[in-house]
């Protein structure tokens, strides 16, 4: 019984990792289609890459420090007079002009302790552009999520 739970275990894990941005593109690591060492760490990147366009989706797998800095980055407001919402529906609308991310890859992982993780990823939009960003990934309650942005 343990087998056929580790075995689906990796099947989702080699699902999630492999998560495409829209039909044409992954979410790759160190170019290729593999998951991270570290439990847990491939759910949140996958989710927060293939689910980039989209706030509301991707606010599951981020800290609420997160949405308010992609937020105030996105928007120029500084005040924190908005709810979480208010911010994810403001940075929605404006996003909606803005060029989808087609592809990025996970260019190196570094676990800095048991509780966090940075990332260092190429982005890729939709007009042939590429950018580099790194991300913290915190642990919070057992469960990764994206934190800050530099």
């Amino acid at each position: 019984m343990n087998v056929l739970k580790v075995a689906v275990l990796l099947i989702i894990l080699l699902l999630l990792c492999s998560c495409s941005v829209d039909a044409q593109s992954v979410v790759k690591i160190d170019g290729r289609n593999q998951s991270a060492t570290i439990p847990g760490l491939d759910y949140t990147i996958a989710n927060y890459f293939h689910d980039f366009n989209d706030i509301h989706k991707w606010s599951n797998v981020a800290t609420n420090d997160f949405i308010k800095q992609a937020y105030s980055l996105c928007s120029g407001d500084t005040s924190d007079s908005k709810t979480i919402e208010e911010m994810k529906n403001s940075y929605f609308e404006i996003n909606q002009s803005t060029l989808d991310l087609a592809e990025c890859n996970i260019d190196k992982i570094d676990q800095i302790d048991k509780d966090l993780v940075n990332i260092r990823v190429t982005r890729t939009w939709e007009n042939g552009d590429t950018d580099q960003v790194s991300y913290a990934i915190i642990k919070v309650n057992d469960k990764w999520l994206i934190d800050q942005r530099f």
